[in-house]
This record gives C-alpha cells, sequence and structure tokens, in this order.
C-alpha cells in the first residue's frame, strides 16, 4: 500500500510577517491621519471678545426702527410698536431711552426689558436742517 502523499496546504498570503507589518503600518497611518482631520475640524472652546460694559450687541435705534423691528423687542408686539411709530411722528424723536416712557403701555418694567437692546442715536446738526430732497428744492428756485 502506498501512502497516499499529503496535499500541500494554501496558506494566505496575509498570513505572511511582511504583509501583516506593511499593513499594521498603512492602518496607523490611516487612523494618525484620520485623528488630525477630527482634531482640525473639531471647535475648540473660544475665549469671548472683550467688550466694554456698556457695549451691546444690538442697538436698534428708536428713532429709526420700523414698527416690524420695534415689535421684535421683548415685551413689544405689534400694537406697541405702532405706538411708538406714532408718538415719534407726532412728537418727535426721542432724547433717550427713557423718552419711551410717554407713550401709552410702556413703563418702568418694559423700559428695563428693551433697555439692553435700544439707544438713541444722536441727531446730526445736518438733520435739524433741512432734509436733502427739501434742500434740493430751494437750490433750483
Amino acid at each position: 500500500m502506498n501512502p497516499i502523499p499529503p496535499t500541500p496546504t494554501r496558506h494566505s498570503p496575509l498570513l505572511q510577517p511582511s504583509v501583516q507589518w506593511t499593513l499594521a503600518v498603512v492602518l496607523l497611518v490611516c487612523f494618525g491621519m484620520l485623528g488630525g482631520r477630527i482634531a482640525m475640524h473639531h471647535e475648540l472652546p473660544r475665549a469671548e471678545p472683550r467688550r466694554d460694559a456698556d457695549a451691546k450687541l444690538l442697538c436698534l435705534d428708536v428713532n429709526a426702527a420700523a414698527e416690524h423691528e420695534l415689535s421684535l423687542l421683548p415685551t413689544v408686539g405689534p400694537v406697541l410698536a405702532k405706538r411708538i411709530v406714532q408718538d415719534r411722528q407726532q412728537r418727535g424723536r426721542f432724547e433717550s431711552v427713557e423718552d419711551l416712557r410717554r407713550v401709552p403701555g410702556i413703563g418702568p418694567k418694559t423700559i428695563a426689558e428693551i433697555a439692553e437692546y435700544c439707544c438713541v442715536e444722536v441727531a446730526s446738526p445736518q438733520d435739524e436742517i433741512a432734509p436733502p430732497h427739501e434742500a434740493i428744492a430751494t437750490n433750483q428756485q
């Protein structure tokens, strides 16, 4: 009886140590690059920019704001915004945010709520002299 010759076993090329080391190095490089990209895109907490204590993030000029802008203020709706604009048209500019008290429906609590978001721009002397369309009309005559 003849012994049966052993069949040759085929080993996977991945079992060779040189291939395993190469794969390990490639994977390490890929993970390193991926980690670097994640670190670059990860937002770190940023320091708040320094501001003066009196600086405002939003300053809505109550003498120039339209009704829809005024209605966005806290505790000011469309009705109160309309009253502010009507008062401004009838009685003239507000000299300070506190002058908004002259508008019916605005009291100290409302002033306290909106003062953080409002300001009153100082009128330039040019605005007091004549509006541009009137100045042009007088120059043409």
